[in-house]
Protein backbone atom coordinates (compact mmCIF):
# COMPACT_ATOMS: atom_id res chain seq x y z
CA UNK A 1 0.00 0.00 0.00
CA UNK A 2 2.62 2.51 1.25
CA UNK A 3 4.73 1.40 -2.11
CA UNK A 4 1.59 2.66 -4.30
CA UNK A 5 1.08 5.64 -2.28
CA UNK A 6 4.57 6.80 -3.09
CA UNK A 7 4.86 5.81 -6.99
CA UNK A 8 1.77 8.01 -6.81
CA UNK A 9 3.55 11.15 -5.19
CA UNK A 10 6.73 10.83 -7.51
CA UNK A 11 4.23 10.55 -10.44
CA UNK A 12 2.93 13.66 -9.53
CA UNK A 13 5.75 15.60 -8.85
CA UNK A 14 7.61 13.97 -11.99
CA UNK A 15 4.57 14.95 -14.01
CA UNK A 16 4.35 18.84 -12.21
CA UNK A 17 8.19 19.24 -13.15
CA UNK A 18 7.99 18.45 -16.80
CA UNK A 19 4.83 20.93 -17.05
CA UNK A 20 7.25 23.40 -15.34
CA UNK A 21 10.07 22.41 -17.57
CA UNK A 22 7.94 22.88 -20.96
CA UNK A 23 6.83 26.46 -19.25
CA UNK A 24 10.04 27.52 -18.78
CA UNK A 25 11.16 26.42 -22.14
CA UNK A 26 8.50 28.60 -23.77
CA UNK A 27 9.22 32.03 -21.74
CA UNK A 28 13.21 31.93 -22.27
CA UNK A 29 13.84 33.98 -25.09
CA UNK A 30 16.83 32.58 -27.68
CA UNK A 31 18.42 34.91 -29.49
CA UNK A 32 19.77 34.34 -32.36
CA UNK A 33 22.74 34.98 -34.97
CA UNK A 34 22.64 34.44 -38.45
CA UNK A 35 25.78 34.28 -40.80
CA UNK A 36 24.68 34.12 -44.42
CA UNK A 37 26.97 34.56 -47.49
CA UNK A 38 25.45 35.42 -50.84
CA UNK A 39 26.40 36.42 -54.40
CA UNK A 40 27.09 39.88 -54.03
CA UNK A 41 24.71 40.61 -57.07
CA UNK A 42 21.68 39.42 -54.82
CA UNK A 43 22.75 41.90 -51.61
CA UNK A 44 20.90 44.53 -52.57
CA UNK A 45 17.80 42.44 -53.38
CA UNK A 46 17.92 40.97 -49.66
CA UNK A 47 18.74 44.05 -47.64
CA UNK A 48 15.06 45.72 -48.84
CA UNK A 49 13.63 42.59 -48.34
CA UNK A 50 14.80 42.05 -44.96
CA UNK A 51 14.32 45.99 -43.99
CA UNK A 52 10.43 45.12 -45.58
CA UNK A 53 10.01 42.50 -42.91
CA UNK A 54 11.29 44.90 -40.27
CA UNK A 55 14.63 43.16 -39.70
CA UNK A 56 17.06 46.63 -40.13
CA UNK A 57 20.24 46.53 -38.27
CA UNK A 58 22.74 43.94 -39.68
CA UNK A 59 26.71 43.80 -40.54
CA UNK A 60 27.51 43.06 -44.20
CA UNK A 61 30.61 43.17 -45.64
CA UNK A 62 32.56 41.48 -49.08
CA UNK A 63 34.71 38.65 -48.81
CA UNK A 64 36.43 36.08 -51.10
CA UNK A 65 35.17 32.75 -51.51
CA UNK A 66 36.54 29.43 -52.90
CA UNK A 67 34.17 26.70 -53.83
CA UNK A 68 33.13 23.93 -56.60
CA UNK A 69 31.57 27.09 -58.67
CA UNK A 70 33.69 27.28 -62.10
CA UNK A 71 32.78 29.08 -65.70
CA UNK A 72 33.22 27.50 -68.49
CA UNK A 73 34.64 28.98 -71.93
CA UNK A 74 34.56 27.91 -75.54
CA UNK A 75 33.97 24.72 -74.19
CA UNK A 76 36.61 24.11 -71.75
CA UNK A 77 36.05 24.27 -67.61
CA UNK A 78 38.28 26.83 -65.39
CA UNK A 79 38.62 27.22 -61.96
CA UNK A 80 38.01 30.77 -61.66
CA UNK A 81 39.38 30.90 -58.07
CA UNK A 82 38.01 33.13 -55.35
CA UNK A 83 34.22 34.18 -55.99
CA UNK A 84 32.77 37.62 -54.80
CA UNK A 85 30.28 37.38 -51.92
CA UNK A 86 28.77 39.25 -49.52
CA UNK A 87 28.73 38.02 -45.35
CA UNK A 88 25.56 39.18 -43.68
CA UNK A 89 25.44 38.98 -40.02
CA UNK A 90 22.35 39.58 -38.23
CA UNK A 91 21.51 38.89 -34.41
CA UNK A 92 17.69 38.93 -33.95
CA UNK A 93 15.68 38.34 -29.68
CA UNK A 94 13.41 35.97 -31.14
CA UNK A 95 12.76 32.39 -33.15
CA UNK A 96 10.01 33.86 -35.57
CA UNK A 97 12.29 36.59 -36.52
CA UNK A 98 15.06 34.16 -37.31
CA UNK A 99 12.24 32.04 -39.08
CA UNK A 100 11.65 35.72 -40.93
CA UNK A 101 14.99 36.63 -41.85
CA UNK A 102 16.18 32.78 -42.96
CA UNK A 103 13.18 32.70 -45.63
CA UNK A 104 13.82 36.05 -46.83
CA UNK A 105 17.48 35.28 -47.63
CA UNK A 106 16.44 31.72 -49.14
CA UNK A 107 14.03 33.84 -51.38
CA UNK A 108 16.28 36.52 -52.65
CA UNK A 109 19.29 35.33 -52.66
CA UNK A 110 18.73 32.49 -54.73
CA UNK A 111 19.68 32.22 -58.49
CA UNK A 112 19.10 27.97 -58.81
CA UNK A 113 22.67 27.52 -59.83
CA UNK A 114 25.75 26.58 -57.91
CA UNK A 115 27.12 29.18 -55.49
CA UNK A 116 24.24 30.41 -54.19
CA UNK A 117 25.45 30.62 -50.81
CA UNK A 118 25.01 28.99 -47.19
CA UNK A 119 22.86 29.90 -44.38
CA UNK A 120 24.42 29.32 -40.55
CA UNK A 121 22.42 29.81 -37.37
CA UNK A 122 24.10 29.85 -34.12
CA UNK A 123 22.74 30.46 -30.75
CA UNK A 124 23.82 33.47 -28.38
CA UNK A 125 24.43 33.21 -25.27
CA UNK A 126 24.94 36.61 -24.20
CA UNK A 127 24.95 40.55 -25.59
CA UNK A 128 25.63 43.57 -24.20
CA UNK A 129 25.25 46.92 -25.51
CA UNK A 130 28.80 49.10 -24.74
CA UNK A 131 27.11 51.71 -25.06
CA UNK A 132 25.08 51.79 -21.68
CA UNK A 133 26.13 48.18 -20.60
CA UNK A 134 22.89 46.63 -21.13
CA UNK A 135 22.59 43.26 -21.80
CA UNK A 136 20.79 40.16 -23.02
CA UNK A 137 17.37 41.54 -25.60
CA UNK A 138 18.00 44.88 -24.79
CA UNK A 139 21.11 45.14 -25.85
CA UNK A 140 20.14 44.21 -29.33
CA UNK A 141 17.09 45.89 -29.32
CA UNK A 142 16.78 49.03 -31.41
CA UNK A 143 17.02 52.73 -28.99
CA UNK A 144 18.01 55.81 -30.09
Amino acid sequence: MRANVFDLYLRIILNFISIYTYFLQKTIVNMKKIEAIIRTSKFHAVKEALVKEGIEFFTFYDLKASGHQKESFRGNEYDIGYIARTKLEIVVSTESYCETAIKVILQHAKTGELGDGKIYVYDIEKAYRVRDGLEGIEAINFEK
